[in-house]
């Protein structure tokens, strides 16, 4: 569905679409956790080194207490640091940082989706933006926004809101090819199992609003930019051409 562009934020993913400069490019986990281990084994290690020392050079008592104490305190210092640190991401397109708890994506807010079709109209791009933004909160409330926002572009395109009857229009006017029906269907069925669950185990979640971005997406470019773009490569016509064109029709 042409979306080679987007690849959404995942943790521990080497390479994604950053949520700052929305580049694709490589991404640096820090995982505080992974660090501490490193550093306890790095002290564990100096430990070892300062007996074999301790025996080997007979450091005087004050000198080993002071030894002691330094790595007690950096010990001290890191499971503090446990308590209240999260995960840090760098991106090195920008070198902004995002953070993540739990393995989600907390700043900044996260898109999970790619950007809209340039093609679809504003109040379209408005409901699909807002549900980019909460696709991970609410993943239920996304799905709704997005299925507004298709009823919009069945209307924006000529066609009935109700989507069983704009596909059929579709069909019969030529308009969408198998792909696209079966797209089309799939927010249909999905839509009415929302409506009436206890027909079948299908609840809406993220995967199924990051699908309903991609089909929104998938139509807009095989209706509206296909379109653009085939008028825009005609307009390059001189006039005398395109009215012999249609004469001839």
């Amino acid at each position: 569905m042409n979306n080679e562009k987007f690849i959404a934020p995942q943790f521990d993913l080497n390479t994604f679409t950053c949520p700052h400069c929305q580049v694709v490019a490589q991404m640096d986990f820090f995982i505080p956790n992974k660090i501490e281990r490193e550093i306890i084994d790095k002290i564990a290690e100096i430990k070892y080194i300062m007996n074999d020392s301790l025996a080997c050079y007979h450091l005087n008592k004050a000198e080993s207490e002071r030894l002691e104490n330094r790595i007690e305190t950096i010990t001290e210092i890191m499971q503090d640091y446990r308590a209240y640190a999260n995960t840090f991401c760098v991106c090195q397109s920008c070198n902004e940082i995002s953070i993540w708890i739990d393995k989600k994506i907390v700043y900044p807010k996260p898109r999970l989706a790619p950007l809209p079709n340039e093609d679809l109209p504003d109040n379209i791009k408005a409901d699909y933006v807002e549900a980019s933004l909460i696709v991970q909160d609410s993943p239920r409330g996304a799905c709704a926004l997005l299925r507004l926002a298709l009823q919009k572009l069945m209307i924006h395109l000529g066609e009935d809101k109700n989507l069983n009857k704009a596909i059929q229009s579709l069909i019969d006017k030529k308009r969408i090819d198998e792909n696209l029906q079966k797209a089309l269907d799939f927010v249909r069925v999905v839509g009415n199992i929302a409506v009436h669950p206890s027909e079948l185990d299908i609840k809406d979640n993220q995967e199924i609003a990051i699908a309903l971005f991609k089909i929104i997406n998938y139509i807009a470019e095989k209706i509206l930019t296909d379109k653009r773009q085939i008028d825009e490569i005609y307009n390059l016509l001189p006039e005398n051409a395109k009215r012999e064109n249609r004469q001839n029709k």
